[in-house]
């Protein structure tokens, strides 16, 4: 690991060996995002990050958000997408809890010799 690698760790004071594994999945991302932190208010990032925050979370609101939200982007980016609520529940379901309700799905529907068989 570089000395770069190490920048983000010392400013949240968390000290690594040359043993260390580290998996940084956007480091490019990290390199340029601290240089646009540098630029702006605290302010300013604050509200961003409130911004990404509710974005993140708004299908999980109520209609009224979600049409507001429906709305941001049909304007935005002439996006004009409304997907149904059982499907958005669905995906937000599979999304979080895909392998648990796989496990569930195969334990109710396989039986055991075709489990064997497709391990094989």
């Amino acid at each position: 690991m570089n000395h770069l690698h190490y920048l983000y760790f010392q400013l949240v004071n968390i000290t690594l060996s040359d043993n260390d594994n580290v998996y940084l999945k956007e480091f490019e991302y990290l390199l340029h995002v601290s240089l646009i932190i540098d630029q702006y208010s605290p302010r300013i990032i604050q509200n961003y990050m409130i911004w990404r925050f509710l974005m993140n979370q708004i299908d999980l609101m109520t209609k009224q958000f979600r049409i507001l939200k429906e709305e941001f982007y049909r304007i935005f980016q002439g996006i004009n997408k409304q997907s149904s609520r059982p499907i958005t529940c669905a995906i937000y379901v599979n999304d979080n809890m895909g392998f648990a309700l796989s496990k569930i799905y195969i334990e109710k529907y396989f039986n055991r010799n075709d489990l064997n068989q497709v391990t094989e």
